[in-house]
């Protein structure tokens, strides 16, 4: 199975200092994963740093969204992130908001994407709303 990611042209990239586990700091990051030809997840971050020695980007205020095979989103926020670069597995925490494009609100701690599986999970408790029915009542 094919895996891609491309990290789109950032403004204010700059180089690590010498002798620090940071191997770039960026301003204003957008990263898109596919699989086999079909977009998986979309990221945007204010801010990155690329831990080459731990192979991961280390992420604050991050947003986003994952595709479903369904033709469901998921837009996910928090305060801070990873994304794992081999196996492009992501975490975010802080204040986790999950909004369903077909009318899902789920608010948490902390959350974990598993890429080869496409699936998010969280250890921690969630809060869940569902889409209004007829009566204008949610789950």
């Amino acid at each position: 199975a094919e895996q891609r990611a491309a990290l789109l042209p950032v403004p204010n990239t700059k180089s690590a200092r010498p002798n620090s586990d940071v191997d770039q700091s960026m301003n204003g990051m957008h990263m898109i994963e596919t699989h086999e030809g079909s977009k998986e997840w979309e990221l945007w971050s204010d801010r990155a740093q690329s831990l080459k020695v731990k192979e991961i980007l280390e992420l604050e205020m991050v947003k986003a969204i994952f595709f479903s095979h369904s033709g469901v989103t998921f837009t996910v926020t928090g305060r801070r992130g990873t994304v794992q670069e081999k196996s492009k597995n992501l975490h975010i925490d802080g204040d986790v908001v999950i909004k369903s494009s077909n009318g899902y609100l789920f608010k948490t701690q902390s959350m974990d994407y598993n890429s080869s599986l496409r699936k998010i999970v969280s250890d921690q408790p969630i809060a869940m709303v569902g889409p209004k029915d007829n009566l204008g009542e949610s789950l």
